[in-house]
């Protein structure tokens, strides 16, 4: 998404700003919460963007070719949600310490450790009666209001382009 958004280039400025802000609402609708952590990806991605221009222009190579290939976006974007979740696990433990300089059996143990202490609660809402999918959507939907209204506009935005590609 945020690679196709980008390339549209819908709009004569803000087209990244756009782009990045559209695919973090649809990976925080995806995984059902907004993501924890101050230093978002959005926000990573302003800070360093020749990472991120380096990745898109890789996507695009592959398109000349004949291929979609968005790996070299993925690896960013997952890199960024590790720097993400490890910001907000540093605002909660008081660990100060980069990313870098845990050693790969204390990251194990932290992610391990965090994947115990929520197996409770994820056991308690797998064991709840099932809830009617559009309930759940409206509810979803009543609660993010403003997101709703900007993933709306942004639907109804690229459905007029379309038409208008297909017509002119």
């Amino acid at each position: 998404m945020l690679w196709r958004v980008n390339w549209i280039h819908p709009f004569t400025d803000g087209n990244g700003r756009t782009a990045r802000v559209v695919s973090y609402l649809v990976l925080s609708a995806k995984s059902g919460q907004e993501l924890p952590g101050d230093l978002t990806i959005p926000e990573q991605i302003s800070r360093n963007k020749q990472p991120y221009y380096a990745a898109l222009e890789a996507a695009d190579r592959e398109l000349r070719k004949g291929k979609i290939d968005v790996s070299a976006l993925e690896e960013l974007l997952n890199a960024h949600l590790a720097n993400q979740l490890y910001d907000f696990y540093q605002a909660i433990s008081g660990d100060r310490r980069e990313f870098g300089e845990l050693p790969a059996e204390e990251l194990v143990r932290i992610l391990e450790q965090a994947r115990n202490e929520g197996a409770e609660d994820r056991a308690a809402v797998y064991s709840r009666p099932a809830v009617s999918t559009p309930r759940v959507i409206w509810k979803w939907a009543e609660e993010n209001r403003a997101l709703v209204g900007l993933l709306t506009a942004v639907a109804l935005f690229l459905l007029g382009w379309l038409i208008k590609a297909l017509i002119g």
